[in-house]
C-alpha cells in the first residue's frame, strides 16, 4: 500500500487475495525498493511514475526461495520467472531475508557514461549446511552487452560458511551502486 496523505491505498491488488506474491505459500520478510521516475525501465518503456520492486521469501515450492515482482504502472509482474515456483534463488537450501535495490547500469561511450538500464539486484540469506551465507543476483534485460536476458548470480557476498552471515541489507548510493 501507499499513503496518499490521507489514507493507505492499495496498489493493483497488493493488499487483497494472495497480494503481490500471487502464490499459495507463506510469503514473508518483504523488501521494497523504489526508483524515481524518468528513464528507461526493465520493460523497455519510459515512465515518469517510478518503479517499485518487491522481493520476499516464500515456501510454495516446498522450501523457502526468493521471489520478486515489479510494479509496471498497472500490475505486479514477475521478471523472467522471478514470481514462479523456485523464484530467483532456485536452490536446495533455505533462502530467506531478501534485500532488494535498483542498480544503475552504465555503458561508457567515448568517455561519457550513458545510463542504459536500472535493474533490480537482490541479496539474501542462504542456509545450506547448517550455516548461512549471503548470496546475490541481478536481472539483465538485454539491449547490449551480448543481450543475454535473465537472472545472473553475483556469487557469495560474505563467503563465511564456517560462521553464519544473516539478514543482509542492501544500500544504494546516489549513483545507484550497491553496498
Amino acid at each position: 500500500k501507499y499513503f496518499n496523505g490521507f489514507e493507505w491505498k492499495d496498489i493493483a491488488g497488493s493488499s487483497t487475495g494472495n497480494g503481490i506474491s500471487k502464490t499459495p505459500g507463506a510469503s514473508s520478510h518483504p523488501s521494497i525498493a523504489f526508483r524515481g521516475g524518468g528513464g528507461q525501465n526493465i520493460y523497455g518503456a519510459f515512465a515518469d511514475f517510478g518503479f517499485i520492486a518487491v522481493a520476499w521469501d516464500d515456501n510454495s515450492s516446498g522450501d523457502y526461495e526468493i521471489y520478486l515482482r515489479v510494479f509496471n504502472g498497472t500490475d505486479w509482474q514477475e521478471i523472467k520467472e522471478s514470481g514462479q515456483m523456485g523464484g530467483i534463488s532456485r536452490s536446495l537450501g533455505q533462502d530467506t531475508y531478501p534485500s532488494v535495490g535498483w542498480v544503475n547500469v552504465y555503458q561508457t561511450i567515448i568517455a561519457a557514461p550513458d545510463l542504459i538500464h536500472s535493474v533490480p539486484v537482490v541479496l539474501w540469506q542462504q542456509d545450506r549446511t547448517g550455516a548461512s551465507d549471503v548470496v546475490s543476483a541481478f536481472f539483465w534485460p538485454g539491449d547490449s552487452l551480448d543481450d543475454k536476458i535473465g537472472w545472473y548470480s553475483l556469487g557469495n557476498v560474505s563467503s563465511t560458511f564456517a560462521r553464519s552471515s544473516d539478514r543482509p541489507k542492501l544500500v544504494m548510493d546516489r549513483y545507484g551502486r550497491p553496498f
